[in-house]
């Protein structure tokens, strides 16, 4: 079987790569298009892979998640169950949101709203194509972002459409608003955690 895998980081794209030939890097509205070219290229499973921010308390930075439905404004969809994961991981819907989800209060609105234990910028859109183009998908993720926290604004302008780090563009952001220095360190903590996370799984995942 052919996978092909969307990530929204060039940093999961090079973990991707451990387990699939056939990996792109397209953070948000771009991993539409991504998905799209994997299916036009003959995948027969599209893979969401990278980090997440939780909806739920109970799951912590590191925390794996394989989703049995993808949930976005246009839907839900059933994954496929196909993926062996041989590791401690929490199984639940994941929201496939259009942008990202930066506020605790809203995290919990999204939470009650659907049912969803998190949420990411890529998975809808890889399950609206996989529906679309009668393909199965499967979401793998892990947090980096835990449902009580705000994320810092500054965070939201280190990345371009790409995929790649822009770490210029965060630092000019800090120095227009040091206060939310603290808050940019506690999620790069975490999301490094999530990076660790899936670095020791990306050799053990299996899909069949």
């Amino acid at each position: 079987m052919r996978v092909g895998v969307v990530v929204g980081l060039e940093a999961e794209a090079r973990l991707a790569r451990r387990f699939a030939r056939d990996v792109i890097a397209a953070p948000g509205d771009n991993a539409l298009q991504a998905a799209e070219q994997l299916a036009a290229r003959g995948c027969d499973l599209l893979l969401s892979f990278g980090i997440a921010g939780a909806l739920i308390e109970s799951l912590r930075p590191g925390d794996l998640v394989v989703a049995t439905e993808v949930a976005n404004e246009r839907g839900r969809f059933a994954a496929a169950q196909s993926m062996q994961v041989n590791v401690p991981h929490r199984k639940g819907a994941v929201f496939g949101a259009d942008q990202a989800v930066v506020r605790a209060e809203d995290k919990k609105r999204l939470a009650l709203a659907s049912q969803c234990i998190a949420v990411d910028l890529e998975s809808g859109h890889v399950a609206t194509v996989a529906n679309r183009r009668g393909r199965r998908f499967a979401v793998l993720r892990a947090i980096a972002d835990p449902a009580w926290r705000d994320i810092p604004p500054a965070a939201l302008v280190g990345l371009d459409a790409d995929g790649r780090t822009r770490p210029g563009a965060v630092i000019g952001a800090l120095l227009r608003d040091p206060m939310q220095l603290g808050g940019v360190i506690r999620l790069a903590f975490d999301a490094r955690a999530a990076m660790e996370r899936l670095s020791l799984l990306a050799d053990r995942i299996r899909i069949a």
